[in-house]
């Protein structure tokens, strides 16, 4: 986890307003349209597809929650040990191996909700 000084606090903000705006995204994509876009595949891929769809909500809720420890770090509340330790780093399942979907089709919607998402979590 990348401890946030005061003096670079406007990298959390920054983190935390692209974090929104894929929340956002997200939102007013699935499940409406990614069910449209996903249609055609067979069952077992559309559920693939249903999957990263939630990896990449997973993602964003550790970001939300990083966000939210280091505002309270600035503000001088203190904060639990156990929720640093929990805030250390998305567990294995937020990570993505291209491999895993090489032979789905995903949308190019939830395939740039995928890497923005992950690019932030790996920059965290």
């Amino acid at each position: 986890m990348v401890e946030i000084s005061s003096n670079n606090f406007d990298l959390v903000e920054a983190i935390q307003t692209e974090t929104i705006e894929l929340l956002i995204e997200l939102q007013r994509y699935y499940p409406n349209q990614l069910r449209i876009d996903t249609s055609f595949l067979p069952s077992v891929d559309h559920l693939k597809i249903q999957g990263e769809a939630s990896r990449v909500m997973s993602r964003l809720v550790w970001l939300t929650a990083w966000a939210g420890v280091q505002f309270a770090l600035k503000a001088g509340e203190p904060v639990a040990e156990d929720d640093r330790v929990t805030l250390d780093g998305p567990q294995g399942d937020c990570l993505i191996s291209e491999s895993d979907l090489a032979d789905v089709p995903v949308p190019a919607r939830l395939r740039s909700l995928l890497d923005r998402s992950l690019n932030l979590i790996l920059y965290v």
